[in-house]
């Protein structure tokens, strides 16, 4: 395998952290940070990784770095993360591939968290891990799932 730069830089910038994946044929990228104090709420898409137009700015989850991103039926599903000093247990969808998001659960019964991972097996969403505090760290050691796109959760083990 051979590697290949397509860009020297990108319109949505030096980011750590963002979120994406592939939704019909695009790629996205999503949320993230710049060093300790910059924190980014936006939505960006590409179908080639060398042009990108940005789909939304204004998303109303804000901006937060570390949630997790899962497409799910042809949705975006964020869920969690973090501000610059807030933790976050909600969960928003897009369904207009991340020009506007829905708060589809505003308090998940899984604690506020960011860090933790997603995986989706057959459209169920697997939420797991993850900790709160910048400081004093509370780790989560459990696995949620969500059967309805991030609506309702149940804890399967902890």
């Amino acid at each position: 395998m051979e590697w290949k730069q397509l860009a020297a830089q990108s319109p949505w910038g030096v980011r750590a952290m963002p979120r994406g994946g592939q939704l019909d044929g695009y790629f996205y990228i999503i949320s993230g940070r710049k060093g300790a104090l910059r924190i980014y709420g936006d939505t960006w898409r590409s179908p080639d990784g060398v042009n990108w137009e940005k789909m939304s700015d204004n998303t109303g989850w804000g901006k937060r770095c570390y949630p997790e991103v899962e497409i799910v039926k042809g949705h975006l599903i964020l869920t969690a993360g973090q501000g610059l000093s807030t933790f976050y247990n909600d969960v928003w969808r897009s369904a207009d591939q991340g020009r506007s998001w829905d708060q589809v659960c505003a308090n998940a019964p899984w604690g506020v968290r960011a860090g933790h991972h997603t995986t989706t097996i057959e459209d169920v969403i697997y939420l797991f891990g993850g900790a709160r505090n910048s400081f004093d760290r509370i780790f989560y050691p459990e696995l949620w799932i969500s059967k309805d796109l991030g609506e309702s959760w149940e804890l399967r083990a902890e």
